[in-house]
């Protein structure tokens, strides 16, 4: 018999607390969003500082790129201006034996005899340099296919902040959407107490 009335206290008392709080079921589903959005928010927040510190590591790494092909390029330069006049006699026999020996160019008789002095001179500065000059025209061949690499590297690693840049802006709107949704829910909320 003592089971009946304590049954009926604790009926009376959850339908008492329910009808004095008649936002209970909306405020736990806000408070259900609530957590949601803010764990949301929190992922979102650590995905954004992950891709700022990636952000920031490709752009280390592109300025170390550029100044290892800026320094790479001052050295072939002192390395030509040490062989000058092997670089000259490569130059100049190249290009003085294509325009004195080539029957199709619009170059006058004059040009052709010049250009022809000016291999012959090359030719003898290479004949008496001979392993300077393979060494020379070694050495730039190698330089060139250098430089195309540090170029390439460059190119890539620049593609990639691109990527990471882009993929940072879309996940920071993001973020921005899921701060504004929670601080939306938070005065929501508010408004019920």
């Amino acid at each position: 018999m003592k089971m009946v009335p304590i049954f009926l206290v604790l009926v009376a008392s959850v339908f008492f607390v329910s009808c004095a709080d008649p936002n209970s079921a909306q405020r736990q589903l806000l408070i259900s969003e609530l957590k949601e959005v803010d764990s949301n928010r929190a992922l979102l927040s650590q995905a954004v500082s992950s891709r700022k510190s990636r952000v920031a590591s490709l752009d280390q790494r592109l300025i170390k790129q550029r100044s290892n092909l800026i320094d790479y390029q001052e050295r072939v330069k002192a390395y030509m201006m040490n062989h000058k006049m092997a670089i000259a006699a490569i130059g100049a026999g190249a290009g003085g034996t294509g325009v004195a020996i080539d029957p199709n160019n619009e170059f006058s008789d004059d040009a052709k005899v010049m250009g022809g002095v000016v291999a012959f001179i090359a030719l003898a500065y290479a004949l008496e340099n001979m392993q300077e000059i393979a060494e020379v025209a070694d050495q730039l061949t190698q330089a060139d296919s250098h430089v195309k690499s540090l170029e390439r590297q460059i190119s890539n690693t620049m593609n990639s902040l691109r990527t990471e840049k882009s993929q940072l802006g879309q996940e920071a709107k993001e973020l921005l959407v899921a701060n504004s949704r929670l601080s939306e829910v938070r005065f929501e909320l508010g408004a019920l107490r």
